[in-house]
């Protein structure tokens, strides 16, 4: 996903909020443009829209990093003052929690792919019983 700037990223929160309950098996990736004010920031500024991404990222779907690095402080982007800001993250529906084996960002896609770190996120396969 792709989540625009400021306020302009309010209806697409709405829109999975609205449609959340009803996913499964689903993972919501990428850059959300926003995050917890509390830990995902670096510097005196917040977060557009922290409210919504705390509804859907905490009682609609869970965040896999936070899920297995509960108050680890990582920036996935940098502004350009050098303030860092943790706005890339992968959202997963509660089936998939078992599944969750390794969430990681690989910053050093910053230098040379993007001016975001690059998020990994590693589901282990679903056992036959």
């Amino acid at each position: 996903v792709y989540f625009p700037l400021k306020d302009a990223k309010k209806p697409l929160f709405d829109w999975f909020v609205a449609h959340s309950r009803n996913m499964l098996n689903t993972v919501l990736i990428g850059d959300f443009n926003t995050g917890s004010n509390e830990l995902d920031l670096q510097g005196k500024s917040k977060f557009y829209c922290s409210d919504e991404f705390a509804d859907l990222s905490q009682n609609k779907l869970v965040d896999a990093y936070r899920l297995l690095h509960q108050t680890n402080r990582e920036y996935s982007w940098y502004s350009s003052v050098g303030n860092g800001f943790r706005i890339d993250h992968a959202l997963v529906t509660s089936d998939l929690l078992d599944r969750i084996s390794e969430v990681r960002y690989e910053h050093t896609t910053r230098d040379v792919i993007s001016d975001h770190s690059a998020l990994f996120l590693n589901l282990s396969e679903r056992s036959e019983v």
